[in-house]
């Protein structure tokens, strides 16, 4: 469907300032196996994603980089250290899109260690209005149940200002910004016609969800 040779000329912004209270633990740590759970989702992105930034709460960036060692190409791979630590998503992708090198952003969780390059190269693709010629629009979200995915979307550096504009005025959720930016909305729909297109969008919240993703890798392996 898309060249999957030709890697992608976005950076990928992994948020991973969270506490995770409700998995027990910072999701920095979490292990899946032998490996981290954030080893496994940056082994993954490294490899189609022009460079990945790696957004951390302050202090944590020496364990971070401790990881990092564990990856073939820790240069793909930068630690931004959050400035605006426990006001949420929306600081994480402010400050993340602050160092970014690349004019678009793919932005997600560090607990979505299953994210298809297939989705992800489709929703690259609905960046424009009429096809790689037409107008480029701020962002592109999927919707899933009748829900956006703002952890698994694509923001233009453009609208960084309308962002920050929005994280000043106290909000924490990166839903807040939504009437700023002009969308592109992906249809579940238009997504199906991938094989397992919703594990993409998992992410690992609690000790079930965690337990059950380690199951279904050993039995795929």
């Amino acid at each position: 469907m898309y060249d999957l040779q030709r890697r992608l000329p976005v950076s990928a912004i992994v948020l991973a300032g969270g506490k995770g209270r409700r998995i027990g633990g910072n999701k920095l740590f979490l292990h899946l196996g032998d490996q981290a759970m954030l080893e496994v989702l940056l082994r993954h992105l490294s490899g189609w994603l022009a460079e990945t930034l790696l957004v951390v709460a302050s202090g944590e960036e020496h364990p971070a980089q401790e990881l990092l060692k564990k990856l073939h190409r820790q240069d793909m791979v930068r630690i931004v250290s959050d400035r605006h630590e426990g006001l949420g998503p929306l600081a994480g992708l402010v400050r993340g899109m602050e160092e970014a090198s690349e004019h678009w952003i793919f932005a997600l969780g560090c607990d979505m260690p299953d994210v298809n390059e297939a989705v992800v190269r489709l929703l690259w693709h609905k960046r424009t209005s009429s096809g790689e010629m037409g107008g480029e629009k701020d962002a592109v979200l999927a919707r899933m149940g009748g829900y956006l995915e703002p952890l698994h979307a694509f923001y233009r550096k453009a609208c960084l200002g309308r962002l920050q504009k929005v994280l000043c005025r106290g909000k924490r959720k990166i839903s807040a910004c939504f009437s700023e930016i002009d969308m592109v909305v992906v249809e579940e729909e238009e997504l199906a016609v991938i094989p397992g297109y919703r594990t993409s969008f998992r992410n690992l919240n609690t000790p079930s969800h965690l337990a059950a993703w380690q199951k279904e890798r050993e039995e795929r392996n």
